[in-house]
């Protein structure tokens, strides 16, 4: 339910300029990657022991994100944000439908695989069907595990943007986005269980140059982590650290030279769901 939750706020937010008690929000999102330090942090250990709670603290970081990246008037000028009508994830007939209330009987979250999800959804299912079944649980895992199987499987299909903040506040000073990643993904030959992918991408452009990325994405926890090093500067790496979800990959940035302190949050999604595409 909390996932649940959390993904509505999400979409609310992002489909709206202006929500209540975003402060609160952006406060507990960013202090539960600060708790201590991110490598230390007893709250992380506990989220990421799941493909829920990882799920769960990414959303809810979004529920935030927008209205923080609001804040700055270039961003509104821009209008770059992902746009709900454009996100892949809830259009009528696609290959992702919403979910089926047919779920397998004695049917768990532990049992979900994607591999028979495709057998579970039907597109020809009628739309009040598909609303009862996304208040179920194991119909919600199912949807949300096919959704971020379905973005992991396509990450390196399309060019990717996002955004970076430099605190969890509306200050209204929000860096220019990153432009121009397009991801290489790879099995990590290291892992005979083929759950993580390697992932790099060398052409990306923000406000302070060329940089490149390299780190893996974790299939079944959906985790992610990347470095980010800028090309002929000295710019210290910074650490990405978040998740996949049906909204993009979603966490903290960090300097790899500061113990893994959170300086702010970070959202990278696909071009083509934004108005600029």
């Amino acid at each position: 339910m909390p996932c649940q939750v959390a993904f509505c706020l999400a979409m609310g937010v992002l489909g709206n300029t202006v929500l209540n008690n975003m402060p609160v929000l952006a406060d507990r999102a960013m202090n539960s990657y600060k708790y201590e330090t991110w490598n230390r942090s007893q709250v992380r250990k506990e989220l990421e022991q799941s493909f829920p709670g990882t799920q769960y603290l990414a959303l809810a970081t979004l529920g935030c994100l927008p209205w923080i990246l609001r804040s700055d008037p270039g961003v509104q000028i821009r209008n770059d944000l992902p746009r709900p009508e454009e996100l892949p994830l809830l259009r009528p007939g696609g290959n992702l439908p919403l979910p089926y209330f047919a779920v397998p009987a004695g049917s768990t979250p532990d049992d979900i695989d994607t591999a028979n999800t495709k057998a579970i959804f039907s597109a020809s299912t009628r739309d009040s069907q598909r609303l009862d079944a996304f208040s179920s649980t194991i119909s919600w895992h199912f949807w949300l595990r096919s959704n971020v199987d379905s973005l992991i499987d396509e990450i390196a299909k399309g060019e990717w943007m996002g955004y970076v903040t430099t605190s969890q506040g509306r200050n209204g000073d929000i860096p220019a986005p990153a432009k121009g990643i397009h991801f290489s993904s790879v099995p990590d030959p290291r892992d005979q269980y083929g759950n993580s992918i390697l992932l790099s991408a060398e052409n990306g452009v923000d406000a302070r140059g060329p940089f490149r990325l390299e780190g893996y994405v974790e299939r079944k926890k959906g985790n992610v982590r990347l470095t980010k090093r800028w090309v002929d500067t000295n710019i210290p790496a910074h650490a990405l650290i978040g998740a996949v979800t049906p909204l993009g990959i979603v966490g903290c940035w960090a300097y790899h030279s500061a113990d893994g302190i959170p300086m702010g949050f970070m959202w990278l999604y696909k071009k083509e769901w934004t108005a600029a595409s």
